[in-house]
């Protein structure tokens, strides 16, 4: 019988020592890493650490299935994972990559932590798959949250044209379902909750509007701070 549950003493006590330790980390980073170089260090640091916590879970996936078509992200949070992994590692600040998958995996990661699915997977938080997939999600909230409080990330409205990535995120999507018979794929073939109409191409307008609207705030707290900035000079 499955002794680990949503809610559950073990769910609860993953979150206050993961967040508590992730929160103290943060804060020594923050007091520690001021250059230029020594931030390009710890976000290529923190990118294989990513990297390496999403391939982890998925060969525990791989081995759960056997199917190795699971060795490919197959959910928003893995793959948003996986990316955002790949951009710390690879490239330079501000890049496409991560502007296409901060807000994605944002929302994806914190929703997770929330109502993670998996974890009736097995019977304790240290079944492979629940464990693995509990700390890549932890991994990529604590590195989106420190693109912003390191200022690694500035998003505009040009930098928007990143969400055009969702698209091959789809194409990869149908290839799973239909190929690799990976059937929840990004919940193209079957629902984000069962009964419910929340499938990739009804979630995404969705996705896509909320986006909008963040960008919209952000823009317009940009300009307010600005406009205060000058006011202030000028006094």
């Amino acid at each position: 019988m499955t002794m680990i549950k949503v809610f559950g003493i073990e769910h609860f006590s993953y979150l206050i020592v993961v967040f508590s330790s992730l929160s103290i980390l943060m804060f020594i980073l923050k007091k520690s890493i001021k250059t230029d170089k020594q931030i390009r260090i710890m976000f290529m640091i923190l990118g294989i650490i990513d990297i390496i916590s999403v391939m982890v879970n998925r060969v525990t996936l791989v081995y759960r299935h056997n199917n190795w078509f699971y060795i490919i992200p197959d959910s928003f949070c893995g793959l948003s994972g996986l990316m955002v992994g790949i951009s710390l590692t690879f490239f330079k600040k501000d890049n496409y990559i991560l502007h296409t998958f901060w807000l994605l995996g944002l929302v994806g990661v914190s929703i997770t932590h929330i109502y993670p699915e998996f974890i009736e997977e097995g019977d304790s938080l240290f079944y492979p798959t629940t464990i693995t997939s509990f700390w890549h999600h932890s991994v990529t909230l604590f590195n989106l949250i420190s693109v912003f409080l390191f200022k690694y990330i500035h998003i505009t409205y040009k930098k928007s044209l990143g969400q055009l990535g969702i698209i091959p995120m789809y194409l990869l999507g149908l290839f799973l379902v239909y190929v690799g018979n990976v059937k929840e794929a990004f919940f193209i073939a079957v629902p984000a909750i069962k009964g419910t109409f929340l499938y990739f191409h009804t979630m995404l307008p969705i996705y896509l509007t909320v986006y909008l609207l963040v960008l919209i705030l952000i823009e317009y707290v940009r300009v307010k701070h600005n406009a205060n900035e000058l006011e202030f000079k000028k006094a």
